[in-house]
């Protein structure tokens, strides 16, 4: 099937009178959808477009879908009865200035509640942690070609366009998310050394980070904050002493500079079994959370019992008909 018929068959199956019919099936199932940053094609930042995020909001707007606080649709997963809307839910993670200048702004502007995690390091200091560090370094670098032992083994990566920098990205970010962070942060330096990019102790421009006074000016009724850990480090790299710290750490500094942040956890990475397991999720329950949220993809089921610190998050799509398909009753006849 062309992609241009996939996409046509989309949207004749979510259009009004096919969803109308099909709600029985969708009603009691929240999709979750997980934010990051918006594309910045000058400094080779793959991202989100503004006008896609908006047109998914008013699409939702305009068709009946009822957007909840990731609060409440956690809430309603524990209520006895059975909910009769359809309810779609935002998120966003780590602490960037266009997250907040631009995105928060947008659901403001639409009255559409969004949960916003933030890694409180970012706010606290301007830092960037080592894997926009490694996409900074990538981006910007000017050789050919990046050849580096990890773990003994020789790897060699193409960098003579953009294709080839995200394939290397990509790959780097996965293996080094499997050492421990000392041993992560050491080859990150030595990959700066090899491509030699000096890579600025604080955030430069393309990677601007949100303050506390642009964070409490966006706190409200709509637009809530959550704990992403302190430096977005994956707590899998971690030992138990740090790991607990990160965890502990976000929450105590969004409760001494915000009203009222939201008791929920939101695991850097996110990926269960490899960025988190039993161990982070026993310690965020510990830590007398609510709930946590992943970056796994899946449905918040509002009849069945839910794992509530591996709560599931679809990532924002690149295309609308894609998002209609997750927020129509399309994507549960695969899941």
């Amino acid at each position: 099937m062309t992609q241009g018929l996939k996409h046509t068959l989309i949207n004749l199956l979510t259009s009004p009178l096919v969803t109308s019919a099909t709600h029985p099936v969708r009603r009691n199932k929240v999709p979750i959808f997980m934010l990051h940053r918006l594309a910045n094609v000058d400094a080779g930042i793959r991202g989100h477009s503004l006008d896609l995020i908006e047109q998914a909001l008013d699409y939702c707007l305009a068709n009946g879908y009822k957007i909840i606080s990731l609060e409440q649709a956690i809430h309603l997963s524990r209520q006895p009865y059975l909910n009769r809307e359809r309810y779609v839910c935002f998120t966003i993670d780590d602490g960037f200035y266009d997250q907040g200048e631009y995105i928060a702004k947008l659901f403001e502007l639409k009255s559409a509640p969004l949960t916003f995690f933030l890694a409180t390091d970012m706010v606290d200091k301007g830092h960037w942690s080592w894997d926009y560090q490694l996409e900074y370094i990538i981006n910007k670098t000017t050789s050919d070609e990046l050849t580096i032992t990890i773990n003994g083994q020789p790897h060699n990566w193409a960098l003579t366009g953009s294709a080839q920098k995200t394939l290397c990205k990509r790959s780097l970010q996965t293996l080094l998310k499997k050492l421990p962070i000392a041993s992560t942060e050491k080859i990150v330096k030595e990959i700066s050394a090899h491509l030699k990019i000096n890579v600025p102790q604080q955030a430069p421009d393309a990677y601007r980070t949100l303050t506390w006074p642009m964070v409490k000016s966006l706190e409200s009724d709509l637009i809530q904050f959550g704990p992403h850990t302190q430096s977005h480090t994956v707590l899998s790299q971690l030992d138990d002493d740090r790991a607990f710290a990160e965890i502990n750490g976000s929450m105590e500094r969004l409760k001494q500079e915000l009203r009222n942040p939201v008791n929920i956890f939101c695991y850097p990475t996110g990926r269960e079994t490899k960025d988190f397991g039993e161990r982070e999720k026993i310690m965020v329950k510990e830590q007398g959370f609510d709930a946590a949220v992943s970056a796994d993809p899946g449905y918040l089921n509002l009849t069945r019992s839910n794992d509530p610190f591996a709560i599931n998050r679809f990532s924002f799509p690149n295309d609308l008909t894609t998002f209609k398909k997750y927020v129509s009753w399309l994507e549960l006849l695969r899941s």
